[in-house]
C-alpha cells in the first residue's frame, strides 16, 4: 500500500488546499442543484420499443403536449347549461390548456336538456356540478392549477395524472429536505455516542454532506432525474457510506497510540483503511451496478446516481476528510483505546457453537417459507399515488362521488377511413368495461356538425393522419380487470390496425411497466448476487464463504420482503426490486466485517474462542452502522406522501435490522458448522487446531 501511503502524504501536505477545492466544488454543485430537471413521467423510463414509448411518441407529434398525462377532468359547480358554458370559456382561456371538451362538443344543447338522453348529459352536468374533459400541456400543470384555483374561487376538483404528478414534483424538494432534517439529527447522536467527541461526528458529517451536495449538483450534467432518485438517493448515500468514515477514523486513533505526530498518524490511518472502506465500496458499487440492467429506466437512473455518489463518497472519505480532522485535530481529544465488549463466562463463551444446530434448523424453518412467501406477493406497479390527504387526492374523491371513478385510455390509429374506425368503435363498446368513447369518427358528422367545433378540437381528435379515440372505463385501478381490458383493446385494435394502432394511458402505461420490470426481476437479482459472491471470491480467496455470506443476507431479504405476504399489504414491485439490491448490497459488508474478524481469530484460536470473539469486536460496528441505515429507512417512511418512498422506506427499515440480526444470530452458526468445509476449500488462513472439549 505503499502507493496509497505516497498519495495520502501529497494530499495531507496540501491539506489546506485540499479543503478549499471541495468546498469550492459543493458551493457549486449546490448552485446547480437548483437547476436539476426531476422527472415524474414514469412511462419515459420504458423501453423504446414498448407499445406505450412509440404511442406517447407519436401522439406528442401529432397533438402535443407528449403524454396521455395531458387529459385531465375538471368539475365546477355550475346552476345551468348556460353557466357551464361560461365555465367553459374561462377554461379555454387559461394558458396551457389547448382543449376543453363538454356536453356541447357531443350532443346539440339548443335542444332542451329535458329532450337529450340523460346517459349522455350525466357525463357532464350533473347534481349541480359540471364535469369538464381538458387536453393540457403537463409541464404546465403547476400554474394550470393555480389559475383554475383563482378563477373559481377554489370551488374547483382537479383530477388526472397531470395534476397529481405536478403535485408530487412540488412535494419532492420538501420531502428531501424533512428527511434530512429527520436522519441528521439521529446520525448526530448516534455518532457522538460511537466516538465520545462532538468534533469527530460534525467532521463526518461534513465529509458525507460535501459528498451528497457534490452528487446531487452533478445530476445536473445528466439531463434529468426521477424523482424517485432525487428524493432516495441523498439519503441512501448519507447512510451507507458512514461505514467509510467510522473505518478511517478508528484506524486513525489506534495509529495515534503509537505514532509519533498526528500527521504520520493519518497517514498510516488512510493506508490500513484503504483495503477496507475499497472492499465495503466495491460490494455495495456492485449491488446498486446491478440495477443499471434494468430494462425499466428507472433502475439505470437511481443505479447510476447511486453508483456515483458511493465514488465521490470515497473519494471525500479518503482524500477530503483525513485533511480536515487533521486541521481539526488540536478539537479533538487524545484518543483512549476503548477495549471492545467480549463476553466472558462459559455459557456465554460456547453459546452459538452449542446451540448452532438449533439455530441451523431455526434458519432452515424460516427461510424456506420466506423464500416462497415473497414470491406470492400481490404487487402493484404505480410510482405517482400520493397521501390522501394531498388536494388531488381529495378532488378526485370528490369527483368520483358524483360522476363516478372513470379513466381515460387513448387509442391512436391512422385516420382517413370513417367506416372502418366505426366498426372498430362499434367492437370497443361491446367491451362491457368500456363506459363510453370519444372520437372523430363517432362524433362529427353524426351528433355534432364539423362546422360547430372549433378548429382546436377537431385538433385534439384528429391531425397528422392519426386518429384519437379517447376509451373510458371505470374498472378498478391497477387491476387484473384493468389489465385485462387493456390487452382486450389492443387485441380489437391490432385485428383491425395490425402494426398500427397504439394504446396508451394509465392503464395501458401501467400494463406495460408491469411487464417489463417483472422480466427485469431474475436478471438484476442474479447480476447483483454473483457479482457480489465475485468480489467477496476475490476478497477471501474462499469457494465457500461468499455463499454462506450471501445466502445469510439473502434470508433476511426474503423473511423482509414475506413480511407483505402474510400481512395481505400489496408490495410495489420498484420498492421491491431497489430495496432488495440496495439491502443485498448495503447489509452484506456486515457479513463481511464479521467473517473477517472470525478468520483473522481462528489463525490463532479453535471456532468457540473465534466466534466469541469476532462477534464482540465486531457487533458495536455492526449496531452502528445497521442503526443508521433503519433511521434513513424510517425517515423516508415518515417524511414522504408518495406511496413508493414510504414502501421503500419501511422495506429499508425492516430490511436493515433483519440483516444485522441475521449476521450476529444465525451467520455465527453457519461459520462454526461449516468450519471444516471452509477451510478446504480456501487458499489461505490456515485455522489453529481445534481443541478437545468443544462438545
Amino acid at each position: 500500500m505503499s502507493g496509497t501511503r505516497h498519495i495520502s502524504a501529497f494530499t495531507l501536505r496540501h491539506r489546506k488546499l485540499i479543503v478549499l477545492l471541495f468546498i469550492l466544488a459543493t458551493l457549486a454543485s449546490a448552485f446547480f442543484v437548483f437547476f436539476v430537471r426531476v422527472n415524474n413521467d414514469m412511462t419515459r423510463y420504458l423501453p423504446a420499443e414498448s407499445e406505450s414509448t412509440i404511442g406517447l411518441a407519436l401522439m406528442g407529434e401529432a397533438f402535443g403536449g407528449g403524454s396521455d398525462a395531458g387529459l385531465v377532468q375538471v368539475m365546477i359547480p355550475s346552476a345551468n347549461v348556460k353557466e357551464a358554458l361560461l365555465h367553459k370559456e374561462t377554461l379555454r382561456g387559461i394558458g396551457g390548456v389547448e382543449a376543453v371538451s363538454w356536453l356541447d362538443d357531443e350532443a346539440d344543447i339548443f335542444t332542451p336538456i329535458e329532450f337529450l338522453d340523460t346517459s349522455i348529459t350525466e357525463r357532464y352536468l350533473k347534481d349541480g356540478y359540471a364535469l369538464y374533459q381538458l387536453s393540457v400541456i403537463p409541464a404546465q400543470a403547476s400554474y394550470i392549477m393555480r389559475e383554475i384555483d383563482a378563477a373559481f374561487g377554489g370551488n374547483a376538483s382537479v383530477s388526472g395524472a397531470a395534476f397529481s404528478d405536478a403535485q408530487i414534483m412540488s412535494m419532492t424538494n420538501r420531502e428531501t429536505q424533512n428527511t434530512v432534517m429527520i436522519l441528521l439529527p439521529v446520525m448526530l447522536f448516534i455518532l457522538i455516542i460511537a466516538t465520545r467527541s462532538i468534533v469527530e461526528p460534525l467532521a463526518i458529517l461534513a465529509a458525507l454532506g460535501v459528498a451528497v451536495v457534490i452528487n446531487m449538483g452533478t445530476n445536473y450534467f445528466l439531463g434529468e432525474i426521477s424523482f424517485i432518485t432525487n428524493t432516495v438517493s441523498p439519503i441512501l448515500q448519507l447512510a451507507i457510506t458512514l461505514d467509510y468514515a467510522l473505518f478511517l477514523l478508528s484506524s486513525f486513533k489506534r495509529q495515534r497510540l503509537s505514532s509519533p505526530s498526528p500527521l504520520e498518524a493519518m497517514k498510516a490511518a488512510v493506508s490500513e483503511s484503504f483495503v477496507s472502506v475499497a472492499g465495503s465500496a466495491a460490494t455495495t458499487l456492485f449491488g446498486f451496478a446491478a440495477l443499471m440492467f434494468m430494462r425499466f429506466g428507472i433502475g439505470f437512473d437511481l443505479g447510476l446516481n447511486l453508483l456515483k455518489g458511493i465514488l465521490i463518497s470515497f473519494a471525500s472519505v479518503v482524500v477530503f476528510l483525513p485533511c480536515l480532522v487533521l486541521m481539526l485535530n488540536r478539537f479533538i481529544k487524545n484518543p483512549i483505546e476503548r477495549e471492545l465488549a467480549v463476553e466472558t463466562g462459559e455459557h456465554k463463551k460456547s453459546v452459538f457453537f452449542r446451540n448452532r444446530w438449533a439455530i441451523m434448523l431455526v434458519l432452515v424453518i424460516v427461510s424456506v417459507p420466506a423464500y416462497i412467501a415473497q414470491s406470492r406477493n400481490q404487487f402493484t406497479y404505480s410510482t405517482t399515488s400520493v397521501n390522501e390527504a394531498e388536494d388531488s387526492a381529495r378532488d378526485q374523491v370528490t369527483k368520483a362521488a358524483v360522476f363516478g371513478d372513470d379513466r381515460a385510455n387513448v387509442l391512436l390509429i391512422p385516420s382517413g377511413n370513417p367506416a372502418k374506425e366505426n366498426a372498430l368503435i362499434d367492437s370497443l363498446q361491446s367491451l362491457p368495461e368500456v363506459s363510453r368513447i370519444t372520437s372523430y369518427a363517432s362524433t362529427v358528422g353524426k351528433t355534432i356538425p364539423t362546422l360547430m367545433l372549433e378548429p382546436s378540437q377537431l385538433s385534439q381528435l384528429t391531425s397528422n393522419g392519426l386518429s384519437r379515440i379517447i376509451l373510458y372505463n371505470s374498472t378498478p385501478y391497477e387491476s387484473a380487470e384493468a389489465f385485462r381490458l387493456v390487452e382486450q383493446i389492443r387485441e380489437l385494435a391490432h385485428d383491425a390496425y395490425p402494426d398500427e394502432s397504439y394504446l396508451v394511458g394509465t392503464d395501458a402505461n401501467l400494463f406495460d411497466i408491469m411487464n417489463v420490470i417483472e422480466s427485469d426481476a431474475k436478471l438484476i437479482n442474479m447480476i447483483a448476487i454473483l457479482a457480489i459472491i465475485f468480489v467477496l471470491l476475490l476478497a477471501f480467496r474462499s469457494v465457500s464463504l461468499p455463499l454462506l455470506l450471501v445466502f445469510t443476507i439473502e434470508a433476511a431479504i426474503w423473511i423482509n420482503m414475506a413480511v407483505p405476504y402474510f400481512t395481505a399489504s400489496p408490495l410495489n414491485y420498484i420498492g421491491y426490486l431497489v430495496v432488495s439490491t440496495v439491502q443485498l448490497g448495503a447489509t452484506v459488508d456486515y457479513a463481511i466485517l464479521l467473517t473477517d474478524h472470525y478468520r483473522r481469530n481462528r489463525r490463532s484460536h479453535d471456532r468457540v474462542e473465534s466466534i466469541r470473539r469476532a462477534v464482540g469486536s465486531s457487533k458495536y460496528s455492526i449496531l452502528i452502522s445497521s442503526a443508521i441505515l433503519a433511521t434513513a429507512g424510517l425517515s423516508l417512511f415518515f417524511a414522504s406522501q408518495n406511496s413508493i418512498v414510504v414502501e421503500m422506506g419501511m422495506l429499508l427499515a425492516r430490511g436493515t435490522v433483519l440483516s444485522a440480526l441475521m449476521v450476529v444470530l444465525a451467520l455465527p452458526a453457519l461459520l462454526t458448522v461449516f468450519d471444516k468445509v471452509i477451510e478446504k476449500t480456501s487458499l489461505k488462513n490456515k485455522p489453529a487446531a481445534e481443541v478437545i472439549d468443544e462438545k
